[in-house]
């Protein structure tokens, strides 16, 4: 396991308490980043530029070759940057459960934590665990390694979860049946979704498929309630947990989830409309900082700007996901 650097000292705090001056001490302490998705896309460019500034990262994939690739760049550096790696597939209770359990047996102080890992699936597929495949990775994974690694990430002067969500999630429908059973709309349903839905979202049915909207819309609109609960339920821990959108970006998930005429579509239009995954990677970096410096809590962040706070968006169902949450992550 590749050693801790110290390298972020914290500030000194001095405050006056009736009539006694209290001092909290000047400690260097790891500012530490655990990443997930860390392999590839907008992953992949955080820790290669958290790297670059000399920060500690734990990074998790489930692709180990990628992983390696981190590994010889992180190396080449030649600097007080130190990483460790995992390679676990997010999308399975278990493999969650041994890779936290790892990170905190190793007593580490979680500055921050990204949830990045995510996909689409163009089909229904079940998870090992029994969930719809998408929602298992966009949603439960990011969720459950929120709870797992909370004592290192309290562990933290001023620890950080930050959600990476997509602004699809505004057409997303809660339909937590359709996450253990396969979703049965009829045609009628379909067509008339299609129908009422905006001009955007009509593309979107047309060219992703009615499905892979559907799942993914979903998974990122339960991400979002999950975001807006789990901050207003933190705000007292001086834990901040906010999501971003970070843009539409040219990355290998559409190569690797779509099929055929999606998968060209999305990869021309991508190439036209998206930035690259080093641009996004600037914005949650940019995000990051900002969180931290002004102690943003429950905040929608689009492409690196602060765009809505959490707790004035209304959505239905908010304490039945949650319930419906701890229950299937066997936290109650």
């Amino acid at each position: 396991m590749a050693s801790v650097t110290f390298n972020w000292i914290r500030k000194v705090l001095v405050e006056k308490n009736k009539g006694r001056i209290l001092i909290t001490f000047v400690l260097m302490v790891p500012k530490v980043f655990v990443i997930t998705g860390a392999g590839n896309g907008i992953g992949k460019e955080v820790v290669k530029s958290l790297l670059v500034d000399g920060l500690s990262v734990i990074a998790i994939d489930i692709d180990s070759f990628s992983l390696d690739q981190l590994n010889i760049f992180q190396r080449k550096l030649n600097n007080t940057s130190s990483l460790i790696t995992y390679c676990f597939d997010l999308s399975i209770h278990k493999q969650r459960c041994i890779l936290c359990d790892k990170i905190i047996q190793s007593n580490i102080a979680i500055d921050v934590l990204i949830n990045n890992a995510g996909g689409l699936n163009p089909q229904f597929k079940f998870s090992p665990d029994g969930y719809e495949r998408t929602f298992s990775l966009n949603y439960l994974a990011c969720a459950h390694l929120s709870f797992l690694l909370l004592p290192s990430i309290k562990g933290s002067y001023c620890g950080q979860i930050l959600n990476i969500t997509s602004n699809n999630f505004k057409e997303g429908i809660l339909n937590l049946d359709s996450v253990i059973h396969k979703r049965s709309d009829s045609l009628l349903t379909c067509i008339s979704r299609w129908i009422e839905s905006p001009f955007k979202q009509k593309v979107l049915y047309i060219t992703m498929g009615y499905f892979s909207m559907t799942s993914y819309s979903q998974s990122k609109l339960a991400q979002v309630i999950f975001t807006k609960l789990l901050s207003s339920k933190l705000k007292e821990q001086m834990i901040c947990v906010n999501c971003i959108h970070p843009g539409i970006v040219r990355s290998n998930i559409v190569k690797s989830s779509l099929n055929g005429f999606s998968r060209y579509f999305w990869t021309f239009l991508s190439s036209f409309i998206g930035i690259n995954p080093e641009k996004s990677a600037a914005y949650i970096r940019k995000t990051i900082n900002r969180i931290e410096s002004d102690k943003l809590n429950g905040v929608y962040f689009n492409y690196g700007k602060k765009q809505e706070e959490l707790n004035t968006m209304v959505f239905e169902k908010e304490l039945e996901l949650w319930d419906w949450t701890l229950q299937n992550l066997e936290l109650k």
